[in-house]
């Protein structure tokens, strides 16, 4: 059934779909291709256990600091040339996995698949990868050329693109993110500003 439906706004936030960027041919690549491959495992994943117990001055340094039981809280980046793997806990309870790298040197091939992403973590980042036979899999998601950019994200004709339907960036330290929450942010404001009239 199609209906026609009329507002003063509209707002796509139709994530990667991205139905007016597409449509408006407002798609603009960037000079960052990358891909990302990540899943989640059961339960929590404490990187203080990555570090034997060894009794030495370093290891001991490490698992009596006063962060030590807290530190699995955070997000957590292990990074080489052209890559960087993320732990991140989630509020469920588990916690999310995830390699990204440059296209030069993480190939779409390198992400597309669950043991692809395990097998280059056992070379790049052996004690990790070990850590992580540990714990059950959950699920798996990969994204080739994750980063676009955009030409337009608001018209003076009162619409306007956000998320990941609008310009997505990169996630280490969370920009891509942040610029989302930003752009959400300026839509609020636009549209409230126009209800009362600052628009006239």
């Amino acid at each position: 059934v199609r209906r026609l439906i009329r507002a003063r706004w509209v707002v796509d936030a139709t994530g990667r779909a991205s139905l007016m960027r597409k449509r408006l041919k407002l798609t603009r690549g960037n000079k960052y291709p990358a891909n990302a491959g990540w899943f989640r495992i059961k339960g929590k994943f404490d990187i203080t256990e990555m570090v034997p117990r060894d009794g030495s001055e370093a290891s001991n340094r490490w698992h009596n600091h006063n962060t030590a039981g807290d530190r699995w809280r955070s997000t957590n980046h292990l990074m080489g040339p052209g890559y960087w793997a993320w732990i991140i806990p989630l509020s469920s309870g588990n916690t999310s996995i995830g390699l990204v790298g440059h296209e030069s040197h993480i190939p779409f091939e390198t992400v597309r698949s669950l043991p692809n992403v395990l097998e280059y973590l056992a070379e790049h980042e052996p004690d990790f990868a070990e850590a992580l036979k540990a714990h059950e899999v959950l699920d798996f998601g990969c994204l080739k050329n994750y980063s676009h950019n955009i030409a337009r994200s608001w018209s003076s004709e009162r619409w306007a693109i956000v998320g990941e339907a609008g310009a997505f960036t990169d996630p280490l330290y969370s920009p891509g993110t942040d610029f989302i929450a930003l752009a959400n942010r300026f839509t609020g404001e636009m549209i409230q500003h126009d209800r009362e009239g600052a628009g006239k």
